[in-house]
């Protein structure tokens, strides 16, 4: 990347968090997050899971959410050929985490198009789009729990998908 083009990135960056309603002093704070990624996940009890080059993942924050994905989900899987998506509970409650596997690897662009598509966390994706603009890199990963999750968590997540009808 040239020197020109660096300092557009940083204009763009600017007035995209500026439109968003942050201070410009976000991008040093969102720098930081990018940075201490696996630091900061480990201090929380957790392991950063990153996609396979053929993989999304969304973030789903609501019942909501998680009703509109299998919706897109359902209406998609024949035409794109798509697996059985991986889901676990995030560590809020009613919160999860999606992984989508494609039939091909993806491209940065795709994985955030299909994310937002998808349904996922729109502030994830709003950040994930602006260090792709800024610096040519995407930082589409997980934070996950390192401790297992009791059957008594699973069978509420098979519940509340079978309250949604799929």
């Amino acid at each position: 990347m040239t020197e020109d083009n660096w300092e557009e990135r940083q204009k763009l960056m600017e007035a995209t968090v500026k439109s968003a309603g942050f201070s410009t002093s976000s991008l040093e704070y969102l720098s930081q997050i990018f940075d201490d990624t696996a630091h900061k996940a480990k201090i929380l009890g957790c392991v950063v899971v990153c996609p396979e080059e053929n993989q999304v993942q969304l973030d789903l924050d609501s019942n909501e959410q998680v009703r509109e994905f299998w919706i897109r989900f359902n209406n998609f899987t024949d035409f794109l050929c798509l697996e059985q998506p991986l889901v676990t509970p995030s560590k809020n409650t009613d919160h999860f985490h999606v992984t989508m596997t494609f039939p091909r690897n993806l491209t940065d662009i795709e994985r955030l198009a299909i994310q937002s598509i998808f349904g996922s966390d729109k502030m994830r994706e709003m950040l994930n789009l602006l260090r792709y603009l800024t610096t040519g890199k995407t930082s589409s990963c997980f934070f996950e729990s390192t401790q297992k999750i009791i059957t008594e968590d699973l069978k509420k997540i098979e519940e509340d998908f079978d309250n949604f009808g799929f």
